[in-house]
């Protein structure tokens, strides 16, 4: 997938280990500070998966089941920044209210 600057909901990364193997994580919430259009707070839902590398996480992504993440993470920087790459998009399916039940995971 073609890199892009502009940070969108359902967004997958691809997250490397320290193993050498890749998980993912989906944008699930991208809040743009009012004060400033350069600054954002952007929610992240990781998944309990395992990849040998990103081309296996872009040919299964299509099939795999989003809904379920173990972690929830907000951070202020971009993916960039944490070396992580766009794989794909797919539509938010998280079987949880993260903003309501955040304490549940």
């Amino acid at each position: 997938m073609a890199k892009g600057k502009n940070l969108k909901e359902g967004q997958v990364y691809a997250v490397p280990l320290s193993n050498g193997t890749f998980t993912i994580t989906q944008l699930v919430n991208h809040h743009i500070v009012e004060s400033s259009k350069h600054i954002s707070e952007n929610t992240f839902a990781f998944f309990n998966l395992v990849y040998q590398s990103i081309d296996e996480i872009e040919k299964e992504l299509d099939n795999v089941d989003l809904s379920t993440p173990v972690s929830i993470l907000t951070a202020n920087s971009s993916p960039r920044t944490y070396k992580w790459k766009l794989v794909g998009e797919k539509e938010i399916n998280i079987c949880i209210d993260y903003q309501c039940q955040i304490s549940s995971l």
